[in-house]
């Protein structure tokens, strides 16, 4: 059986398609864009500290807010909540400086104009102790 691939594949499935989902962060906009994520990061980690929290080095050297949030739920539920809620604001914060992809808008709109539905979804993963 032969894998096919590239942009006529791509064509043939998005004509064939009634449903169009996208993800924000990439395909809609680089949400990070004006706000880096290692910033991000350490906002976390300035307050789990100011919390009491003992962070391992590995947890102090990591740039991915999410794996900061990853590692509260070993915290206890309460600095676990905390940390979700400060990363909720902080990306909030982070949208709002949100770079549009090359080709995102023109992508939506012929979309619609072909009467297929649009929606945005996220592959937001909650951990919570």
């Amino acid at each position: 059986m032969t894998t096919r691939t590239g942009p006529q594949v791509v064509q043939d499935v998005m004509q064939s398609a009634r449903y169009v989902l996208l993800d924000f962060d990439g395909p809609i906009c680089d949400v990070f864009a004006g706000f880096p994520a290692p910033e991000v990061a350490d906002r976390l980690r300035v307050m789990l500290k100011a919390a009491g929290a003992e962070l391992p080095q590995s947890v102090q050297e990591q740039d991915d807010p999410m794996e900061i949030f990853r590692f509260s739920a070993a915290l206890g539920k309460n600095l676990n909540h905390a940390t979700l809620n400060a990363l909720t604001d902080l990306e909030v914060e982070a949208a709002a400086t949100a770079r549009l992809t090359t080709g995102a808008a023109d992508l939506i709109r012929r979309s619609r104009e072909a009467n297929k539905s649009v929606a945005v979804v996220t592959e937001v993963e909650l951990v919570t102790s």
